[in-house]
């Protein structure tokens, strides 16, 4: 029996050696991401091989086939993900260029404007996106193209846990508003910049024309109150509301200007209302600037001479203090 078995085994090493060159890749040039490698195969499909020698094979469908080597549970399930990656197949859409491989979290944001562009057939400075974020075991990047306006589309870009991209898809769209509320959470470090274009879309103007404060609590909002003009004669105070999870719930217009372009009549502040902001301010402060919000009602922005501190002074032409707010 021991010679008998003796005998065989050259014959199971040889059939073993025919059955790992049969799974193995077919040549082609391999390309290495972290412990991944993925090769195309010449029917369509995709081997992918992990660091440990395990390898798995996928059909151009991404159904698996054979293996080689010792592969966990948990590879298993990482390769089902990489090769629908890889072979564009499952439920979202893509340009193509999924096949890179993983994508590593710092890069996904700048890989999604360049995917979302291609699938909406515009440039990528046409798109906005959001930082990256976490759903489930996916990573995802909310977006809109174009970054402010009247006509835009919401879309986001997934990735899978390993940094393998998904694809894009399309969220929602609008023709009448700035759109983007859709777009997920807005972090609070970035809500008084979104503010600026969320209002400029909304009062059909340039962000450049529109000057915003810092984001303040109230309630379990986060407000961002603003103008357009930056200052002038012909203004409109608004302000943006976020709620406590950080999604935008809109643009609110507080009062406007003077349509007709008539102005408030006198173009420069009394100088006993500039005085008393002054006055109360307390320190050293360069002035400005200064808005008429009404008639008879002005708001002068303080910044000290020498230090970080800044106030707004709502005051009226004769001196009297209506509302103060520090601003940091």
């Amino acid at each position: 029996m021991n010679d008998i078995s003796r005998m065989q085994f050259p014959l199971i090493a040889s059939a073993l050696l025919a059955l790992g060159a049969l799974l193995a890749p077919t040549p082609g040039q391999a390309e290495d991401y972290g412990n991944l490698d993925f090769e195309s195969r010449s029917d369509g499909g995709v081997g992918i091989k992990f660091s440990n020698g395990c390898w798995i094979s996928y059909d151009r469908n991404a159904k698996r086939g054979g293996h080689a080597g010792s592969c966990s549970s948990w590879q298993y399930d990482e390769a089902d993900e990489a090769a629908r990656s890889y072979l564009n197949v499952g439920g979202y859409s893509s340009s193509g260029s999924s096949s890179a491989g993983p994508i590593p979290e710092g890069q996904m944001e700048r890989y999604c404007q360049g995917e979302a562009s291609a699938k909406l057939g515009t440039r990528p400075t046409n798109i906005s996106t959001r930082p990256v974020q976490k759903r489930g075991k996916d990573f995802v990047v909310f977006g809109q193209s174009p970054q402010s306006g009247y006509d835009v589309t919401n879309f986001e870009c997934v990735f899978g846990k390993r940094g393998m991209f998904k694809g894009v898809q399309v969220t929602g769209s609008s023709s009448h508003s700035s759109g983007s509320s859709s777009a997920g959470p807005v972090p609070e470090g970035q809500m008084e910049r979104y503010c600026q274009g969320e209002a400029s879309a909304k009062l059909g103007t340039r962000p450049t024309n529109i000057s915003t404060r810092s984001v303040r609590k109230r309630g379990s909002d986060f407000v961002v109150a603003g103008q357009s003009p930056q200052s002038g004669y012909n203004v409109t105070t608004f302000e943006c509301v976020f709620g406590k999870r950080g999604m935008f719930k809109g643009v609110n217009v507080m009062s406007r200007g003077n349509e007709s372009g008539g102005g408030y009549g006198n173009n420069e502040i009394p100088r006993v209302a500039e005085q008393k902001c002054r006055d109360t301010f307390g320190v050293p402060a360069k002035v400005g600037p200064i808005s008429p919000l009404r008639p008879g009602y002005w708001e002068v922005i303080m910044t000290q001479t020498n230090g970080p501190r800044s106030a707004a002074c709502t005051v009226t032409s004769d001196g009297q203090i209506e509302d103060w707010i520090e601003l940091n």
